[in-house]
């Protein structure tokens, strides 16, 4: 099980993309650097910062990339 995402970034700057659980707790960090203006595709595999698989359910998404902030929703259905 994963999920797709795409992230579009509007100005060359650090990157940041994690997933964290309802609680606010910092689940996994899928992207730190970085990156040029543009649209990129992200493969989250249900894992979390250690490898082990995460428990199917609600998490949200953070983007962080300059100026622009981001959180959004995200079902986990195994």
């Amino acid at each position: 099980p994963s999920t797709r995402f795409t992230i579009s970034i509007p100005e060359h700057s650090n990157v940041s993309v994690s997933v964290f659980d309802l609680i606010g707790r910092q689940v996994a960090l899928l992207l730190n650097s970085k990156l040029d203006i543009g649209v990129y595709n992200l493969i989250w595999q249900g894992k979390n910062d250690t490898g082990s698989p995460v428990s199917a359910g609600v998490y949200i998404l953070r983007v962080d990339a300059g100026k622009y902030h981001h959180n959004q929703k995200m079902i986990y259905i195994k």
